[in-house]
């Protein structure tokens, strides 16, 4: 689907970008889109998510934000036993810095609000670096609120990265 059309109504006009679902050949690019943002994912975890989500819609849907036939932006909606299946999404966006505050994340977050609603999601989270104002900002105005604060770990390149983050969620329907 097109997202000119979708955000045509708020204002914002994307022209030549397409959201649609993900597909396993693109986790090379998608994994570069989120180390763009200084997040490196493993691979394999991401293609058997992008997989079981296209053949089980119910258990999360990833989606790619597409310009000129490359990934410029993915997020991603997936419910799990740590978050409580039935009814909560974990959340994640990552958009390519040269494509950032053009809509393109709220394109993708607006989508995934809508399968969630479909599928019976009740509530959507997101965990965010309490430095990303972007991000902060985005899930604002997309109607998260801020729920609780969290310390993050992951390592990158061999060195440890302590990250100060926050919990927002987002109640649908």
């Amino acid at each position: 689907m097109s997202v000119t059309g979708m955000l045509a109504a708020s204002g914002v006009v994307l022209s030549g970008v397409e959201v649609r679902r993900a597909r396993v050949g693109e986790v090379a690019a998608i994994s570069a889109v989120a180390l763009s943002h200084g997040i490196a994912l493993d691979r394999d975890d991401l293609r058997s998510g992008v997989a079981a989500c296209a053949a089980d819609d119910r258990i999360g849907r990833h989606l790619v934000a597409m310009a000129h036939g490359s990934v410029v932006g993915h997020a991603m909606a997936v419910r799990n036993a740590a978050t409580g299946f039935e009814h909560t999404a974990q959340l994640a966006v990552s958009v390519a810095p040269d494509h950032q505050r053009m809509g393109v994340g709220s394109a993708l977050v607006g989508t995934l609000k809508a399968w969630a609603g479909g599928v019976g999601v009740r509530r959507l989270v997101a965990i965010c670096d309490v430095e990303n104002a972007a991000m902060r900002h985005l899930l604002a105005r997309q109607g998260f609120v801020c729920e609780a604060p969290v310390m993050l770990a992951y390592r990158q390149d061999g060195e440890g990265v302590v990250h100060a983050c926050a919990q927002f969620a987002c109640i649908l329907g």
